[in-house]
């Protein structure tokens, strides 16, 4: 992006609960598909995501934690290192 591109200074999108569901459903497939190391990256990514989004003053926080925590209560190997 250059200075005169219009999108060089607009706003990011506001994440919205169907979008963290998404998140959800990825890491969801991810530990159902046995992929544990990556369904664990994408946990990891889904809860700084819905968190820099709440302290950035995001509509809905507590359904946007809601949704999120969703994660914790997937089965599947988490790995640590």
């Amino acid at each position: 992006m250059t200075d005169t591109d219009p999108t060089a200074h607009a706003p990011p999108k506001a994440l919205t609960p169907r979008d963290v569901a998404t998140l959800v459903r990825r890491v969801s497939k991810l530990a159902h598909d046995d992929d544990n190391a990556e369904a664990h990256t994408a946990e990891d990514s889904l809860y700084i995501t819905v968190l820099k989004a709440i302290r950035d003053g995001a509509d809905k926080p507590a359904d946007l934690a809601r949704i999120a925590l969703l994660a914790s209560e997937l089965t599947y190997d988490r790995w640590y290192s």
